[in-house]
């Protein structure tokens, strides 16, 4: 990346910047009306039930209600939302649409997926047919509240569990096409509570469950119901002709969570019109789920010990990196923080500047010709990324790079001038004065910051720079997250 090579040239000529110390047009950012515009991620691998990106067409029910009122006493119950593939979500018809109400009260929302009839506050959950596990993702948001304008960011949650089988076979096995996975003793049917996200099974459902098998039997998928006891199930593979069952190797399937199974074969073995922008979906939270070994031959040999290919207790994880990609951002707005398509993490977390007016942007420069984050001076600007998942982790750390536009020659500013908040809360940037006297202009450095960063399922992380504090303008680039599994 630019500000990597960069650090190694020292300081470079001064050109003219006036371009990047003002960004200013005619783009309204947010306009006076009553009209809810919402953002949303979901929480937790690509396509829902497998990953990251709504799907054309899918369906999204929303409720509205005065703040604290509960569900019961919704304003606006059930309203109907449909995505694009680009992750837009608008309101079906112009009665679906929501406003805020004239009377300026506070309210909270709630939204599922899919969409459905509803009795009450209830949905009903069935995951009998597989043969489209995206249609069975339940997903619930109720983080929206007390809200008066503005933004609505609804962030969704996976309310079931998901069942991946990585199929592999020996020497034995001519193909694994034509492979069929079933799910034995499961209960397959209940009922969840939008007023509360309570969801009950229904007892009385235990059945079989047929997997979603890819063509060449290499990957077997289902969509499950939690459970806090999994001893029961069994799958059962089948293969020309010939049936074996092996016992689940997960004791348990807790809502939200994805279990990855190596499995082996062997012969021996939306009147105002309403949209949703920029809709994101975040990975489920995947665990190993350990191996399994089906021989078709009768045996029922344990599998190999083979290295465990997950992080090991202890061990740093990079969680994620953002050098802002390699797409051209143009210039103005097709290249603001909201409005940007490229990053490297697009689709997975939300990119957004918060800031009335703000202009911070994606771009290229002659001194920085790859993609970086430009934070214009003396008007707030920020860019918040929202949906980030640190759940089980600890010694979380944050690096980044930042360089100060310290064009002439009395300019003098100081790293602190971008803050950096984690879910809101700013983090002790250290203090470091920097001038143009002192050969600081485009002077890259790597901040790390390692306190106040706490774990969370939905985190946010947020770049910003105070129009009375940054009176330079800065750069940020190449930002990493780790911490320890």
């Amino acid at each position: 990346m630019t500000l990597k090579k960069i650090m190694w040239l020292g300081v470079l000529p001064v050109f003219a910047m006036t371009a990047c110390t003002s960004l200013d047009d005619n783009s309204e950012w947010r306009d006076d009306s009553r009209d809810i515009k919402f953002t949303s991620y979901i929480s937790g691998t690509a396509h829902r039930a497998a990953g990251t990106n709504w799907d054309n067409g899918d369906r999204v029910g929303i409720f509205m209600t005065n703040h604290g009122a509960g569900l019961a006493s919704a304003t606006a119950s059930n309203r109907q939302y449909i995505a694009d593939a680009q992750g837009n979500l608008t309101a079906a018809t112009a009665d679906d649409a929501l406003a805020f109400p004239e009377s300026g009260a506070a309210q909270d929302f709630v939204a599922y997926y899919p969409y459905q009839t509803v009795s009450g506050t209830t949905v009903a959950v069935n995951v009998t047919d597989q043969t489209s596990p995206a249609a069975l993702d339940l997903l619930y948001a109720d983080n929206a509240q007390n809200i008066t304008s503005g933004t609505v960011n609804l962030g969704f949650d996976h309310q079931l569990a998901q069942v991946v089988l990585n199929i592999t076979a020996d020497a034995t096995i001519p193909t694994t096409a034509g492979l069929s996975v079933q799910a034995a003793n499961v209960l397959t049917q209940g009922t969840f509570d939008l007023s509360d996200g309570t969801l009950t099974a229904t007892t009385s459902s235990t059945g079989t469950v047929t997997f979603n098998t890819n063509e060449n039997g290499t990957q077997a998928t289902a969509i499950l119901l939690p459970a806090t006891d999994a001893s029961s199930i069994t799958l059962r593979f089948t293969l020309d002709g010939q049936t074996v069952e092996k016992a689940l190797t997960v004791s348990a399937l807790e809502a939200g969570t994805s279990y990855s199974i190596p499995v082996r074969l062997g012969n021996s073995g939306g009147s105002i019109y309403v949209q949703f922008g920029s809709a994101t979906i975040n990975p489920w939270t995947t665990v190993t789920g350990g191996d399994i070994d089906v021989d078709f031959n009768g045996g029922t040999t344990d599998p190999d010990p083979e290295p465990d290919p997950d992080p090991q207790p202890g061990e740093e994880v990079t969680i994620f990196t953002e050098t802002f990609g390699t797409a051209d951002p143009g210039d103005g707005a097709p290249s603001y923080v909201g409005n940007f398509t490229g990053y490297d993490n697009y689709g997975t977390f939300t990119f957004t500047n918060p800031y009335e007016g703000g202009k911070a942007n994606i771009r290229t420069t002659k001194t920085f010709p790859t993609n970086h984050l430009w934070i214009p001076a003396k008007v707030d600007n920020g860019c918040l990324i929202s949906g980030i998942n640190t759940e089980g982790y600890s010694n979380l750390k944050l690096t980044y790079e930042i360089t100060a536009n310290l064009f002439n020659a009395s300019d003098a500013s100081n790293i602190n001038a971008i803050q950096v908040r984690w879910n809101g809360v700013a983090l002790n940037v250290p203090d470091q004065p920097l001038s143009n006297a002192a050969g600081d202009n485009n002077k890259v450095t790597t901040i790390t910051l390692d306190e106040g960063i706490t774990a969370g399922t939905n985190c946010t992380l947020e770049f910003f720079g105070a129009g009375d504090v940054n009176t330079v303008g800065f750069r940020i680039d190449n930002i990493k997250l780790v911490g320890t599994k």
